[in-house]
């Protein structure tokens, strides 16, 4: 495995300008979303180069998308095996392989959105929620800085699971 690193340019423009949301004539929507550039410029201002940062920004993700997703499945059906099913179904999935591995907006932003429901699912029989939905809404603003089209997918999702737990 090898993750696609080739990069809009968007992130060098980050780096140069210290500005977010600039002009980015190659790729548009780039500056309206720069949640996975955001955080690869900021360990490149840690002192990394920016390839490294990059390569860690996804192999972070790729981890986190991991225990997320297992936990999420596993929130959703109260069932662990199911959680262990997912993570192995999708893990040998091109999607899993190929695409997640790139440095695209939903390599960040797919965990994000997992990691909201994992939060969520927890929250429904904790003690104490608050903490759990205070760390959902952190994942859910990364969602929405990072990429409209799974923001727009968690929503509807978030949608039905509220009416399908109301009846």
């Amino acid at each position: 495995w090898m993750p696609v690193l080739y990069m809009s340019g968007y992130t060098e423009d980050i780096i140069s300008s210290h500005h977010l949301f600039e002009a980015n004539p190659v790729l548009e929507i780039s500056p309206r979303y720069p949640g996975l550039e955001a955080a690869t410029v900021l360990l490149h201002e840690l002192g990394l180069p920016t390839m490294v940062a990059a390569l860690l920004v996804i192999l972070a993700a790729r981890l986190v998308l991991v225990t997320v997703l297992c936990d999420a499945v596993e929130q959703l059906s109260e069932s662990a095996r199911a959680g262990g099913l997912a993570v192995a179904v999708y893990a040998v999935s091109p999607q899993f392989v190929w695409f997640n591995s790139q440095f695209s907006y939903q390599t960040l932003s797919i965990p994000l959105a997992l990691a909201t429901v994992s939060l969520l699912g927890r929250a429904r029989h904790a003690d104490n929620p608050l903490p759990l939905f205070g760390g959902a809404t952190v994942c859910m603003l990364g969602v929405a800085v990072t990429h409209h089209v799974t923001s727009f997918l968690l929503t509807v999702f978030l949608l039905v699971w509220t009416l399908s737990e109301r009846g």
